[in-house]
């Protein structure tokens, strides 16, 4: 099919967790760390588009949601309040 996207290679793998481990050892902004899981969350997409089971949609789709989250947290307006 024409449509699937490309397969995810070793490159892309080696690139993300490239990523990760910066993410890790610096203490990534939020705009980083919403940067890297929507990489993450678009390689798991591939991978499930491929796979096509839906233990891999479901994944696929539990990485979005985190962005999705993160995403609210950085959108959220500012109160001043800490809220756990």
């Amino acid at each position: 099919m024409t449509d699937q996207p490309a397969r995810v290679t070793p490159g892309e793998i080696s690139d993300l967790l490239d990523q990760a481990r910066q993410l890790i050892s610096g203490g990534a902004s939020l705009e980083e760390q919403i940067a890297y899981h929507e990489r993450k969350a678009l390689l798991l997409s591939r991978c499930a588009a491929d796979l096509d089971t839906a233990e891999a949609h479901l994944v696929a789709a539990e990485a979005w949601h985190y962005v999705r989250t993160l995403a609210a947290r950085r959108d959220a307006p500012t109160s001043g309040k800490v809220t756990p």
